[in-house]
């Protein structure tokens, strides 16, 4: 929460409306870019991935885990090398890298944020959809249907849905985040563990429910703006009827 306020005091000139969102996600990185061995004994990507310390590191437990968890866990293991290894927990991450490990730790704290942001995005479509169903039962209640009411739902729903897929598209495009395909599979391999794609697939359904709600409410609109129509055309038929009625007998009588 203070490192949020202050990144958002520091930016202030150039935001709009801030908005500092309840939803926060803490990633840990041990980052190493060497260990104190021996030339006899080098530390390799091998070494440092059997390690029976990582899960613990990792989990943030001591433990004697099983065997089908350290597989789970590397899993989300990469290396470029025998020399470096990034494996991605989802609260802690290890990137160990001689050459350097700032390009993967920035990478991972990328994702993060795009999870975050799918996050935001689903917790808006929340409380848009509660609002719809108030917004609708009141409607419904006082009796009032209107087409420019429904038309204003649906603009405001397209405006998010346009959003939205700009969001989508950008964490789906891994590698436009990077053209480097080792880091790529990287962001999709945090992306997964962070739960990005199920996030996403739960906001796209919440978006295809309200489309599809509006969508309906919209026929319902239009169908009672015909029978109205219609109504009409037929009073008007039945006072054209009636003038005609009283010509005939007004011709008749005189």
């Amino acid at each position: 929460g203070e490192d949020a306020a202050s990144a958002v005091a520091a930016m202030r000139a150039g935001l709009v409306a801030p908005n500092i969102h309840e939803s926060q996600e803490t990633l840990t990185v041990y980052a190493i870019q060497q260990f104190s061995a021996t030339d006899q004994h080098p530390v390799t990507a091998d070494v440092v991935a059997a390690h029976p310390l990582l899960p613990s590191l990792l989990l943030g437990e001591r433990d004697e885990f099983s065997v089908q968890l350290r597989t789970e866990l590397l899993r989300s293991s990469y290396s470029y090398s025998t020399n470096d290894l990034v494996v991605i927990g989802y609260d802690q991450a290890l990137v160990f890298d001689p050459d350097g490990t700032e390009d993967a730790t920035n990478l991972l704290e990328f994702a993060l944020a795009q999870m975050l942001e799918l996050a935001f995005y689903d917790s808006q479509l929340d409380e848009r959809i509660t609002r719809m169903h108030w917004q609708l039962s009141q409607r419904r209640a006082s009796g009032r249907r209107s087409n420019k009411n429904y038309d204003e739902l649906r603009r405001d729903l397209l405006t998010e849905h346009l959003s939205f897929s700009e969001v989508i598209e950008k964490v789906g495009a891994a590698v436009k985040v990077t053209e480097d395909l080792y880091y790529a599979a990287i962001y999709r391999g945090a992306m997964r563990v962070f739960r990005a794609d199920e996030i996403a697939a739960a906001t796209q359904h919440k978006l295809e429910v309200m489309y599809r709600t509006y969508s309906m409410l919209s026929d319902e609109s239009e169908a009672q703006t015909s029978h109205r129509l219609e109504m009409i055309v037929i009073a008007l038929i039945l006072i054209e009827v009636a003038y005609g009625t009283f010509d005939l007998f007004h011709t008749i009588l005189g």
